[in-house]
C-alpha cells in the first residue's frame, strides 16, 4: 500500500513541477477550447513535438485543480486501478497511432460535472511534459412549449416551458416583433445536473397577436422557438359574430389609413427628392471556434451611439473597492496604476488585485457614461452584479455575474461572453462608451475614437449592477 501512495503521490508532484525546456518533447493537447455535448462522446487529442515513438511511455490525464485521475496507460496497458469513480467505464484510451506520439482519450455519455480544465502528461524514464486545455459542456434543450391560464380579470398569463439545457438558458419573449420583459422567469438546476425553465408574461384577452418564446443555449449561440397566436384563442371564447365585427374594423381602419397616406403623397408632388447615399459599418465579430455570430440575433438589439448619448450620467470609482496598484483618481472618474500602493482593503473590497467598482448602484431605468482607457496595454471594462465574491480568489464568471469587454497583449479585444468572443476593431478605442438598459437586459459598448457599436449583452438581471474594471499594473 506504501509503495502504490509513492507511487501516485510522483503523478501528483510531476504535474505541479514546472516544466522546464530541458526536457526531449513538448507535448500538444487542444488548442481550442472543447465544446462536449451533454449525453455523447468526446476526444481529447494529445500529441509530441517532435514525432517519437510513445509506447514505453506513461501517459495520464487529470482533471481539476486537485488532480483527479481521469485515465492511466502504463507499460503498455490501461492502468485503472486509482481511477476516480465518476470516470469509470466512460474512458476510452485511443493509440492506434502511439508509435508517433499521437494519441487521445475518448470520454463517453458527457455529463455536466465533466467541464473544467484537463492535463494531459506524457512521462518517460528521462524526462516528461504536459498539456492543459479546457472543456466546456453544452445541453441543447427540449423544444419549448407555451400554454395560456386565464385570470378573473380578463388577461391571459403565457407560461412557456423547455427542459435539458446546460449552462443556464437565456430567455426572450417577442410580441409582433416588439421584445417583451418576462414577469416571471425560474430557471431549476436538476439533479442530473441540467437546468429546466419556466418564464411567463401577462396579456390582454382582446389582444389580436402573435407570441414567441425563445430559450437559447448562449455557449452554442442556437435558440428555440414556440409560437402562440391570441387570436385563435380569441375565436374560441367569442363568438363568431364579435369576431367578424373586429376583423371588418381592423380592414376598414386600414383602408383608411391607406387612403390618408395616399393623398399625403399626392400633395407632397411626383418629385423624388434626392437624399444623401447612407451607409452602414458593422464591426467583424468571431468567437474562439471562428463562428461569426448573427447579427439579427434575437438577442442582440442595441442603439446607436448617438440615442445611447441621451442618457448619459456621470459614474465614479469607489475608493472602497479599489485593490492596490489601481487608484480611483483625484475626481473619482478615472483610474491610474502605481507600484507603491499599499495593501489596503476596504470593507467593501474585491479580493483579486487591480480592480475597481463604481459607486452607483443600478437597478432600473437607462444609462449612459465614457470611460478613458487610451494607453493602457490590458484591461477589462463592464458592469458587474453587486454581490459579486468579495473573499477568496473573485473569479470573473463570463455572462453570468459579469458583463465585460477587454484589452489582451495590447491589441486583441474580446467580449467576455460564453464561449468569449473575438472583437475586430478598425479604430482602436481611446474612450469606451457604456450604456445599459436594465428593463430590457441590454448592455452595449461602443468605440466613442471612431463612434461604432462594440458589442451588445442580452441577458437578465436579477440585482443591482456596478461599474467594473480591471487593469494590468505592469504595463501603462
Amino acid at each position: 500500500m506504501q509503495c502504490l501512495f509513492l507511487q501516485d503521490l510522483s503523478f501528483v508532484l510531476l504535474v505541479l513541477l514546472p516544466w522546464t525546456v530541458a526536457g526531449k518533447f513538448t507535448v500538444i493537447g487542444p488548442q481550442q477550447p472543447v465544446i462536449a455535448m451533454v449525453g455523447e462522446e468526446a476526444i481529447f487529442p494529445c500529441h509530441l513535438s517532435p514525432q517519437m515513438d510513445a509506447q514505453d511511455m506513461d501517459v495520464t490525464w487529470f482533471y481539476g485543480e486537485s488532480l483527479e485521475l481521469v485515465h492511466q496507460y502504463k507499460e503498455r496497458q490501461d492502468y485503472l486501478n486509482h481511477q476516480r469513480q465518476e470516470y469509470k467505464g466512460r474512458t476510452e484510451f485511443l493509440r492506434d497511432d502511439i508509435s508517433t506520439g499521437s494519441v487521445a482519450l475518448k470520454l463517453h455519455h458527457i455529463r455536466p460535472s465533466d467541464e473544467g480544465k484537463y492535463w494531459c502528461l506524457f512521462e518517460s524514464s528521462k524526462t516528461y511534459g504536459e498539456a492543459e486545455y479546457q472543456v466546456y459542456v453544452a445541453g441543447k434543450g427540449s423544444a419549448p412549449h407555451i400554454y395560456a391560464v386565464n385570470d378573473e380579470n380578463k388577461r391571459h398569463r403565457l407560461v412557456c416551458t423547455s427542459t435539458g439545457w446546460y449552462p443556464e438558458p437565456e430567455v426572450l419573449w417577442r410580441k409582433n416583433q416588439e421584445t417583451l420583459l418576462p414577469q416571471d422567469t425560474t430557471i431549476k438546476k436538476e439533479e442530473n445536473g441540467l437546468f429546466s425553465v419556466e418564464t411567463s408574461i401577462t396579456v390582454s384577452m382582446n389582444s389580436i397577436v402573435n407570441v414567441s418564446c425563445f430559450i437559447g443555449n448562449p455557449l452554442l449561440r442556437q435558440k428555440l422557438e414556440a409560437s402562440f397566436s391570441l387570436s385563435d384563442d380569441l375565436s374560441q371564447n367569442n363568438p363568431p359574430g364579435i369576431v367578424i365585427w373586429i376583423v371588418t374594423g381592423v380592414l376598414v381602419i386600414a383602408v383608411i389609413l391607406i387612403l390618408i397616406f395616399v393623398i399625403w403623397k399626392l400633395k407632397k408632388g411626383k418629385g423624388v427628392n434626392k437624399e444623401d447615399p447612407v451607409s452602414y459599418a458593422s464591426v467583424k465579430v468571431e468567437n474562439e471556434f471562428g463562428v461569426n455570430n448573427d447579427e439579427d440575433d434575437v438577442f442582440r438589439d442595441e442603439p446607436d451611439l448617438q440615442t445611447a448619448q441621451k442618457y448619459r450620467v456621470d459614474v465614479t470609482f469607489d475608493a472602497d473597492t479599489a485593490r492596490p496598484f489601481l487608484l480611483p483618481g483625484m475626481d473619482g472618474k478615472s483610474s491610474h496604476s502605481s507600484s507603491h500602493q499599499n495593501k489596503h482593503r476596504g470593507p467593501q473590497g474585491l479580493e483579486p488585485l487591480y480592480c475597481v467598482l463604481g459607486k452607483e448602484r443600478f437597478t432600473s431605468g437607462k444609462y449612459y457614461w465614457e470611460v478613458q482607457i487610451e494607453d493602457k496595454m490590458k484591461w477589462i471594462l463592464g458592469l458587474c452584479n453587486d454581490s459579486v465574491m468579495r473573499k477568496g480568489r473573485c473569479e470573473i464568471i463570463p455572462a453570468t455575474e459579469f458583463w465585460t469587454i477587454s484589452l489582451k497583449k495590447g491589441n486583441q479585444y474580446w467580449a467576455k461572453s460564453r464561449p468569449p468572443t473575438r472583437l475586430h476593431l478598425r479604430v482602436p478605442p481611446k474612450v469606451v462608451g457604456i450604456f445599459l438598459d436594465y428593463e430590457a437586459g441590454c448592455i452595449s459598448f461602443y468605440n466613442v475614437t471612431d463612434d461604432t457599436h462594440i458589442y451588445t449583452f442580452q441577458d437578465t438581471f436579477r440585482e443591482a449592477l456596478r461599474l467594473f474594471m480591471y487593469s494590468d499594473p505592469l504595463f501603462p
